[in-house]
């Protein structure tokens, strides 16, 4: 695709290159034809202003090959491509003092480059007064295949060509808007809108499960956490009384009546230090337990 466009567009430098800056007609016809049978084109329509200028032009452009008759001896009538050929033809017939005078209002730079310069302009009318004085025009193109030109005149009266405009209006029909509607554009921004607030409150509905979901597995969590850890200090205190068993048996046997015995003696005798006392007697007993023990 890159390459045959590539191809075309040294096609086209290399016309213009020959010809003074202007296409040849074969490569205009091509551009032109592959335009007016877009999509585009033929939905919405089309203006041709200025071309084609001459019959064969327009032949050349419109016209396809007619197909040879039952008798093979004459040939039908030459047939249009429907699809591309225009169906309102406008002249629009302006003196040339006026012409002049438009081309006057127009900026030094703009009639340069659009060549409305007193020089190119006479040299412009010349040539289009010579192919319109010809026998065959491309208005006669139009006419024989029914579709009529309609002439126009341009006056001085009228710079805005408001009269022109109202003219081409009524033959064509008010200007048609292929796009949707107001209505349409509010009702699609309408739906638009509500399809915009059932996404964000089910996006909210959404987002506030979630945190629903989330807060109950972190209860859950939780719950299962404080499970865990009281079946853990229940087994370490099982694990601790069944450690301590013994020794609290031992404590039990053989150092409670005597610790008993000593503070009870200590209440009875009141010593001034008690601690001592208890002291002194443990030491005393546990002496006189190894003495009697065998």
């Amino acid at each position: 695709m890159q390459a045959e466009t590539r191809n075309q567009l040294e096609v086209i430098q290399d016309s213009m290159a020959k010809n003074a800056g202007r296409l040849e007609d074969h490569l205009i016809f091509h551009i032109l034809q592959d335009k007016l049978n877009s999509k585009l084109c033929t939905n919405q329509g089309f203006v041709l202003d200025g071309f084609p200028e001459t019959y064969e032009q327009a032949k050349s452009l419109f016209d396809e090959e007619p197909e040879d008759s039952m008798d093979g001896k004459s040939k039908v009538q030459p047939v249009y491509n429907q699809r591309i050929t225009p169906e309102h033809v406008f002249v629009l017939n302006a003196p040339d003092a006026v012409l002049s005078e438009r081309a006057q209002g127009v900026p030094q730079s703009v009639a340069e480059e659009r060549g409305y310069t007193r020089q190119a302009l006479e040299a412009r009318l010349a040539r289009y007064r010579l192919a319109s004085g010809r026998e065959d025009t491309v208005w006669d193109y139009f006419d024989e295949r029914e579709i009529h030109p309609e002439h126009i005149e341009v006056t001085s009266d009228d710079p805005e060509s408001a009269a022109v405009l109202r003219k081409i209006t009524e033959a064509v029909g008010e200007p048609k808007n292929y796009g949707p509607s107001l209505e349409e554009r509010e009702a699609a921004e309408c739906s638009l809108a509500e399809a915009r607030q059932q996404r964000l409150a089910l996006e909210a509905v959404e987002q506030r499960q979630r945190k629903e979901a989330g807060l109950a597995q972190l209860v859950n969590q939780h719950e299962e956490w404080t499970r865990n850890m009281t079946e853990v200090r229940r087994q370490q205190t099982e694990r601790l009384e069944a450690r301590s068993l013994p020794l609290r048996n031992y404590l039990m046997k053989y150092v409670m009546p005597t610790l008993s015995q000593a503070m009870l003696d200590c209440c009875t005798v009141k010593p001034e230090d008690p601690i001592d006392y208890l002291a002194e007697y443990l030491l005393r007993n546990n002496a006189e337990e190894k003495e009697d023990s065998p």
